[in-house]
Order: structure tokens, then sequence, then C-alpha cells
């Protein structure tokens, strides 16, 4: 996927709305389950029900680039960012081609992923300031908050496509995980106008339906 022009592509997107050298937004969204034989207490998440927690980064157009799952359980939602093959391959500096730098006065910045979520605050990974102290951070934060919408209008837009998702989904515990991830993974969103239009590159794998808004295979 991070072939170097689309790199440079995804990069060139994020600058326009003034955060140069990123690549991703990053956020996460609870899905509801049916609690696997009834117990709440090892499924259920901090609001009390059973949720599986969904992990999503995306390019500036609302495209999935990683998606991580794991059960929701009542311990911090940060747990599955710090376990999660993305954080590690970040740390590693796998994750893009080449691993692309910014020096900014002798100081080498990564490729940078923004959220607006509760996270740890990593090189790689742009925060809120939280409690902003002056205007300069207040006018920070509501630009970062900004443009991490698109993660969320991404997993609207998921939800809105596998409806499963936004009711309680019924899939043998054991398969949750990898039934989530398959719907991430196997959907890409294009803009085109003022209409997402989705495209299943495996039409057979969950549905056996052509979900489809156009007739050909969007150019990516």
């Amino acid at each position: 996927w991070f072939s170097k022009s689309n790199l440079l592509q995804i990069m060139d997107g994020f600058s326009r709305l003034s955060f140069p050298h990123c690549v991703g937004a990053m956020d996460e969204t609870h899905i509801d389950i049916s609690s696997p034989g009834g117990k709440v207490d090892e499924y259920g998440n901090r609001k009390n029900y059973s949720s599986v927690l969904l992990q999503g980064t995306v390019d500036r157009t609302g495209r999935f680039i990683d998606s991580e799952v794991g059960w929701g359980r009542r311990n911090h939602d940060a747990h599955l960012f710090v376990t999660s093959w993305i954080y590690r391959a970040k740390d590693s500096g796998v994750f893009e081609m080449g691993n692309p730098t910014l020096s900014i006065e002798e100081c080498s910045i990564p490729a940078l992923i923004l959220t607006d979520g509760v996270y740890t605050l990593r090189q790689w990974l742009i925060t809120l300031y939280g409690t902003p102290r002056d205007r300069r951070e207040r006018n920070f934060d509501y630009t970062l908050s900004r443009t991490c919408n698109v993660m969320e209008g991404a997993f609207g837009h998921l939800k809105a496509l596998w409806h499963c998702l936004s009711s309680c989904l019924t899939v043998f515990s054991k398969n949750m995980t990898s039934v989530v991830a398959t719907m991430c993974s196997s959907t890409i969103f294009v803009r085109r106008g003022n209409t997402m239009c989705f495209w299943m590159r495996n039409s057979q794998c969950l549905t056996g339906t052509y979900l489809c808004s156009c007739k050909a295979e969007p150019e990516l």
C-alpha cells in the first residue's frame, strides 16, 4: 500500500489541512456483540455491555490503512493500542516504505499519525493538548479534531455498509476478531464528488453479494 507515490499523495492531503508529513488518522470504536455464554464480566467493557474494540487508521480520503481488533474488556482502551501491530511497526520504523523522516532544527521527525482519542503520546503520534493553556493550543486542538473527523466518517460509513456492526453482532467468539477485521480490510472507501462508493475486494468473502454503487473497480 505505501508505495512512494501513494505515500506522497497521502502526505500532501494531510499537509493541505495544516499537518505536513502525516500518513494517517487513528481512533477507536466499540462494536456491540452478543455476550458469549452471557459472560458480561469477561467480555464487558467499562459501560457494562459486551463489545469488541476496533482501532482503525485511515488516510485523508477515509480509506483504512490499518485495523486492529481486540476484546473491549473493562481495561483502558489504550491497551489495544500499545499491543497493536501498528504500534510496534511505527516504533521500529517499518510501517512506511523507506521510513521517511523530516528534519526540523536538527531533529528527525518520522511520518506522523494523528489522533484526538485517548492515546499515549509517541514520537510519531500527535495527540490533543487536552487542556489548552492559550489560544495557540486551542487552535491546534481544534484543527487536529477537525482533521480527525475523517476517521469518524470512516467508522460511520463502515457501519452503514455492514449493518450488523450497528446492532448486536452475533458471531462465535473465536471468530469475532477475524470477522470484524475482514469487514475493514475488504472494504475500500472511495470519494467521488460528494458520494462515497463502496467496493468489495472480494465480493464473495462475507455476503456473497456485490455491494457497489459504481460498475467498475475504483482507481486507487
